[in-house]
């Protein structure tokens, strides 16, 4: 397994009417937690904003961007230090939480990341 972000795995190839197995390099997904520490440095809170799905490594760059991209702050000046997090994993030592904490009076409206959802049954009384 040269690179420890791939795997190789046998998957069923179909073709027109022919079945086969063939090897396949696919790439590795696990979850990152992401969490922001804000607040004075004497008071601080933190709070888990994302879990998301990634192929490891470049952790603490994907938690910055997805700050940014999904408008939670504005530059990346506004972060005072990115950490990774928790135990290592693997032969890697991939951690799976990142904690990116801002500077120091940086306000953020992290009740834009909450999301509601709801299902209703609908059931056939027929």
């Amino acid at each position: 397994m040269g690179d420890k972000r791939t795997l190789h795995r046998t998957v069923g190839k179909v073709s027109e009417s022919t079945c086969c197995d063939s090897e396949d390099l696919i790439a590795l997904e696990q979850p990152l937690e992401i969490q922001v520490a804000y607040g004075a440095p004497e008071s601080r809170q933190w709070k888990t904003v994302a879990i998301t799905m990634r192929t490891p490594g470049h952790d603490r760059e994907l938690a910055a961007g997805f700050l940014v991209g999904e408008g939670i702050l504005r530059s990346l000046d506004q972060i005072e230090a990115v950490h990774s997090r928790g135990p290592h994993y693997g032969e890697d030592g991939f951690q799976h939480s990142v904690r990116v904490t801002l500077r120091p009076g940086v306000a953020v409206d992290l009740a834009r990341l909450e999301r509601n959802f709801y299902t209703t049954l609908r059931q056939n009384l027929a």
